[in-house]
């Protein structure tokens, strides 16, 4: 592969979103990662423990549709869904 192939480019959009775009002409596919930073060190004041409330929603469920039909609905167009949690970036 050439290097405009593999070279990895940064840009952060106007809503402040980093979008990070790494080509791989050797694969056919599409892979999307979405990022969140967040936590309870980015709860708003008065408003602690929404963090922990997003993520039991993202486990559990949301909008009328359980986390097991996300999952389906996402896998019926050839996704996959794994949700991960962790503290560092």
């Amino acid at each position: 592969a050439s290097d405009a192939e593999t070279e990895t480019t940064m840009r952060t959009l106007k809503n402040g979103m980093r979008l990070i775009v790494a080509p791989r002409s050797y694969n056919r596919i599409l892979a999307l990662n979405l990022f969140v930073a967040g936590g309870s060190a980015e709860d708003p004041i008065g408003k602690e423990g929404l963090a922990n409330l997003t993520q039991n929603l993202l486990l559990k469920g949301a909008g009328g549709r359980s986390a097991e039909q996300i999952a389906l609905a996402i896998e019926s167009v050839g996704g996959v869904r794994k949700i991960t949690f962790f503290t560092g970036w």
